[in-house]
């Protein structure tokens, strides 16, 4: 479960929400984000150890990290020090997106941060996003190729609303794909109702009319698949947060299962 789904939830309460719903992994926010305001979760170098020993405790472990956008001004350096907490707390993937940069300056940049990476044992991995995109992808794949390192960040939200065809996504190499999130909502949807899926409401897998089956069929054998699904619309109505977090693992798993036995 990605704590993007339950940003009002503890790092210590979103682990055992996690556990109780039956979810093997999570992912964590280990750096703030460089084009975002002040996201309540980031776990900073004083509590990597307690971290650690709680999701050892859960039995979980740490699938991803985020959230290292690739932007103007700023230097992939000084994403070490959240790459170094993800490192401790032994994750897998880290999450970038890339901003709006030209094609040399964002390859030579992931590069960087690739590098970075590599040096911690953590895979790169470009989650491609925008309205009406259609490049998106194919600008990911660019800079994969040019900075020779990094995979995608699969998420049917961005696919569907960058207008990315699902042929191109069933079309990729297998090595290209690093990661799969998984959420649920409607074919159409305007800008505004884009920018608040991304943050704030998504629907669970079975809810909405987005081809997740055709995702799950290219994600390689045994995959885990992090659970993004933001829901602010229960807790504004008054659900408990650890309630809801839970339930969307519960019933994720239970969809997964259903449909494709996949881990998550």
């Amino acid at each position: 479960m990605h704590h993007l789904s339950a940003l009002d939830l503890s790092v210590d309460k979103l682990i055992a929400a996690a556990a109780a719903g039956g979810a093997n992994h999570v992912c964590l926010f280990t750096q703030q984000p460089a084009d975002s305001g002040m996201v309540p979760v980031v776990i900073d170098d004083a509590r990597i150890q307690q971290v650690r020993q709680q999701l050892d405790d859960a039995g979980l472990s740490v699938l991803g990290i985020t959230s290292f956008p690739i932007l103007r001004g700023v230097d992939p350096a000084d994403y070490g020090p959240g790459l170094d907490r993800g490192a401790a707390l032994g994750a897998i993937c880290a999450n970038a997106r890339i901003g709006d940069l030209p094609l040399e300056s964002a390859a030579d940049k992931f590069a960087r941060f690739g590098g970075l990476c590599a040096a911690r044992g953590i895979l790169p991995c470009i989650e491609f996003t925008g309205f009406g995109k259609v490049d998106a992808l194919a600008q990911a794949l660019a800079i994969i190729s040019r900075a020779g390192c990094g995979a995608l960040t699969l998420d049917p939200l961005h696919i569907t609303r960058t207008g990315t065809l699902w042929e191109q996504i069933e079309a990729l190499a297998p090595h290209l794909i690093g990661y799969v999130q998984i959420c649920d909502g409607p074919l159409e949807a305007s800008e505004d109702d884009y920018m608040a899926e991304a943050g704030r409401d998504r629907m669970l897998p079975g809810e909405g009319s987005f081809p997740l089956n055709r995702l799950l069929a290219i994600a390689p054998p045994a995959m885990p698949v992090s659970l993004e699904m933001p829901r602010q619309r229960l807790v504004k109505a008054g659900s408990n947060p650890f309630d809801v977090a839970r339930d969307l693992v519960v019933r994720s798993r239970a969809w997964l299962e259903a449909n494709a036995g996949t881990e998550n």
